[in-house]
């Protein structure tokens, strides 16, 4: 499974990759209902105890959210189980956000075996390429990001940030706008979408959807806080290690980082 997804990486057949786990994945919910517990096949990027560690983080004193009314994002949500993990733990205001249609539909599913009826639903689910963006900037106070950076390091290639008409034609490599998604499905609103190229354009993305003093809790196996950093820095992004709260020996990285801008989203990227 490692491998297929690697090879769909590298040969940016990603969008099909995950399309076509998350409809399996569904199915196998779907096929494991009368079992003990179906959750046992969702498949969890870096693990159940590191999912774990992460919600008890955000949970954590030393953050201080509350629980009632702190905006958290799961961006690259996948099937959903982590948000659900937030809502167990009693956090009402969750979005988890995904690019493909078939994450959403699984997500909803997971929601229903969690929660019996739709007063008990807290947590919304959205489809929305986090490169191309239709939410709101500077209207979450935690963003958590579970491998979607090095998803996108993986497939895009760095472009140089500058400004750029509206008629230029995107640079070789930059992602196209997506397609709309299905209409049985929710989506973010369309008037506050902005481009991000790469991983640094994520990360500038991430830090505009953030409010001031808003916090990222990023876990990576294929970057470390330096390399993180080191993007951020390239993208404009006004993010500042918080803390470096991995596991040591885990071979992740996972890190608290605080969205340094006095108000307002993200600045523009640097002129080239």
């Amino acid at each position: 499974e490692e491998v297929a997804m690697l090879l769909a990486m590298l040969g940016n057949e990603h969008a099909a990759y995950w399309q076509q786990r998350y409809v399996r994945e569904l199915d196998e919910v779907k096929f494991a209902a009368e079992s003990a517990d179906p959750m046992e096949k969702l498949f969890v990027w870096f693990g159940k105890v590191q999912m774990l560690l992460a919600a008890q983080t955000i949970a954590s004193d030393a953050l201080a959210l509350d629980k009632e009314t702190a905006a958290v994002l799961d961006v690259g949500c996948g099937n959903g189980f982590f948000c659900e993990v937030l809502h167990m733990m009693g956090f009402k205001n969750v979005t988890g956000s995904d690019y493909s249609p078939a994450s959403i539909r699984l997500s909803t599913h997971v929601q229903m075996h969690f929660r019996k009826s739709e007063r008990e639903w807290g947590t919304k689910y959205l489809v929305d390429n986090i490169l191309w963006t239709r939410l709101a900037p500077a209207s979450y106070d935690l963003i958590h990001d579970s491998g979607t950076l090095d998803s996108i390091a993986m497939t895009l290639a760095e472009q140089p940030a500058g400004p750029r008409g509206p008629f230029d034609p995107p640079p070789q490599g930059a992602p196209s706008p997506p397609e709309e998604p299905p209409h049985d499905l929710p989506k973010g609103d369309q008037p506050h979408l902005f481009q991000g190229e790469g991983a640094s354009g994520y990360l500038r993305n991430v830090a505009r959807l953030l409010k001031p003093q808003g916090v990222l809790l990023m876990r990576s196996c294929n970057h470390s806080a330096e390399e993180v950093m080191s993007l951020a820095r390239t993208a404009g992004a006004p993010l500042a290690v918080l803390r470096d709260v991995s596991t040591p020996g885990s071979g992740v990285t996972v890190l608290l980082l605080r969205n340094t801008a006095p108000s307002g989203p993200a600045p523009a990227p640097p002129s080239a």
